[in-house]
């Protein structure tokens, strides 16, 4: 009997540390910068800036399906560090195409990254994500 409450005790032990260590998990939020455009617009559109940490960005840019013609949109990852401002990556996609975007950071850069997204022609409704 008293072995039988002893594991008993033992099992719950492990399983209310278990629950409470789940339960106390920190996890890091996916902040993502989205530059949206849609037909009419013809300028560049910033879609915000946000903390540029030490490890490679990655994005993609769309044009949907309600998108007209045959001018291109063009999507940018950029970064800023103290002083100077880099395009990482780009892509150009034809109406209801896609592509993807990516950058290492090989030297652990800091600072901020933002998107950017431009159809100008002002034949496209899509948009150009960049995200950690």
């Amino acid at each position: 009997m008293k072995r039988r409450i002893r594991v008993v005790l033992i099992v719950g032990l492990v399983f209310s540390l278990f629950a409470s260590s789940t339960a106390f998990a920190v996890t890091k939020t996916r902040l993502q910068s989205t530059a949206e455009t849609c037909i009419g617009i013809t300028t560049a559109v910033d879609g915000g800036k946000q903390d540029l940490d030490e490890t490679s960005l990655h994005g993609y840019v769309i044009s949907y399906q309600t998108s007209t013609g045959t001018a291109t949109l063009v999507g940018r990852m950029f970064t800023k560090g103290v002083i100077f401002t880099y395009s990482r990556d780009y892509a150009v996609v034809s109406p209801g195409g896609y592509d993807y975007l990516y950058w290492a950071n090989p030297n652990g850069d800091t600072g901020t990254y933002w998107s950017e997204v431009q159809a100008a022609a002002g034949n496209h409704n899509g948009e150009c994500v960049v995200y950690q």
